[in-house]
């Protein structure tokens, strides 16, 4: 299971979720690994700057109305622009 680097943050999402996964591998048109997309690029793409910034959610700029208005237009985004290109090494016996 894995996606392109040009699939759009939503359809990765759909892979996600349809196959109960945390993340997806991201291949580029090859089929070499690039990369890694996970729910929680996801998730961060979507929020406003100001809450990804903070260390203590609950907690709203001053003179906000205390709303979170979230970044529907990052689910068209690559997920190239999401995913960290570095993945972690396993160290095998």
């Amino acid at each position: 299971m894995s996606v392109r680097e040009d699939t759009r943050a939503g359809a990765a999402l759909e892979v996600m979720l349809d196959n109960d996964l945390p993340g997806v591998p991201v291949v580029d048109d090859r089929g070499y690994l690039v990369g890694l997309v996970n729910d929680a690029h996801l998730l961060a793409s979507t929020l406003p700057k100001f809450v990804t910034l903070m260390d203590n959610l609950p907690h709203s700029p001053e003179g906000a109305d205390g709303r979170v208005r979230y970044n529907r237009s990052a689910m068209d985004w690559p997920v190239e622009e999401l995913m960290d290109r570095e993945a972690p090494a396993v160290k095998t016996q």
